[in-house]
């Protein structure tokens, strides 16, 4: 199972396709535990960490660091199968988060 990352915004493709086949193994990447809904939930987390600090920004505001645990911990949720639905669901909330990222860096980038 591949990794995913926000460089991923670019291309509009994130590797999820091939996730529903997932055998329910949590994978070895980088040195930590993966699996498809821990790597959907770590996408979730930065994307809002993302809209968090441009709003900040746009308020003139100090970035608070956060205080997630990211890909650190598994939680029973990451091992439960990866269904046609999850990966549906999944994906509408990325293409959604990912244009909302855009639209906000676009506005801090008009403000400057």
């Amino acid at each position: 199972m591949p990794g995913v990352s926000l460089g991923a915004q670019r291309t509009g493709r994130w590797g999820a396709e091939t996730w529903t086949a997932w055998d329910g193994a949590p994978r070895p990447v980088d040195g930590r535990r993966s699996t498809p809904h821990k790597a959907i939930r770590r996408v979730a987390d930065h994307l809002v960490d993302h809209l968090a600090e441009i709003e900040a920004r746009v308020a003139g505001q100090p970035t608070l660091p956060d205080g997630w645990h990211a890909s650190a911990i598994t939680t029973p949720a990451d091992l439960v199968a990866f269904t046609a639905e999850d990966l549906d669901e999944g994906s509408s909330y990325y293409a959604d988060a990912v244009g909302d990222l855009r639209s906000w860096s676009h506005q801090v980038e008009l403000d400057q």
